[in-house]
């Protein structure tokens, strides 16, 4: 939801990323520390505006980030 004081909310759809990842890669030809992967993070989002529409005819533009993609990042 988008929301601002005196104006109507409005739903946007977005993605959530969400868990943690407790896969981890160590590589066999190098000796050193190993690749670990903590948490779902989002990889890819897009800035999207959304306008408002206020008391007295005003509008309001809030922006907000949309999730477009999520994976495993350390």
């Amino acid at each position: 939801e988008v929301t601002s004081p005196g104006c109507e909310t409005k739903l946007v759809r977005n993605k959530f990323c969400y868990g943690q990842c407790s896969s981890f890669h160590i590589p066999r030809q190098h000796p050193g520390p190993f690749d670990s992967c903590a948490s779902c993070t989002p990889t890819r989002t897009r800035n999207e505006k959304v306008v408002l529409n206020c008391h007295g005819n005003e509008t309001k533009v809030r922006k907000v980030s949309i999730v477009e993609e999520c994976a495993c990042r350390p």
